[in-house]
Parts: C-alpha cells; sequence; structure tokens
C-alpha cells in the first residue's frame, strides 16, 4: 500500500511541478535529480558508479537539454508568428 501512496503523491507533485513551473523547469530538476541521487549514491555506499550509469547519466542530461532548447525555441517561433 505504502508504494502506491508514494506512487500517486510523487505523480500529483509532477502535475503541479508541470503546472506552476512549466515543462523545461521539471526538465532540468529532474536532471539535477538525477544528479544529485548519483552523488548520494557514491557518498553512502562509497562506490562509484558504474561507466555504464555516469553515461546513462550524461545521456539523460544531454536529451533533457535538447529537448528544453527545442521547447524554447518553438515558443519563440509561435511568438513570431502571431506578430
Amino acid at each position: 500500500m505504502v508504494p502506491v501512496i508514494t506512487q500517486a503523491l510523487g505523480g500529483m507533485l509532477v502535475g503541479l511541478v508541470t503546472n506552476y513551473c512549466g515543462s523545461i523547469n521539471k526538465g532540468i530538476a529532474f536532471v539535477c535529480g538525477l544528479a544529485v541521487s548519483a552523488v548520494c549514491e557514491c557518498a553512502v555506499t562509497g562506490v562509484m558508479l558504474p561507466w555504464n550509469a555516469l553515461l546513462a547519466l550524461v545521456f539523460v542530461a544531454q536529451g533533457s537539454f535538447m529537448h528544453t532548447k527545442e521547447s524554447i525555441l518553438a515558443r519563440e517561433r509561435a511568438v513570431k508568428k502571431k506578430d
């Protein structure tokens, strides 16, 4: 029952963040959260993350950056189109 409640609360929190901050800020927060989780895991366990986990973190960060950049460009194009 606890996993269901935490997943539901997490989903509601993500919805609120997306609603009030937008998807761009949510993406930035997501990548920062992954990086903080990786650093904390290394600090707690004292073991370096495997190379494939570090590579995955880099890929996720790059993909989020590309999505964010495209979202900003699309918004700017839409504004110019209205004018």
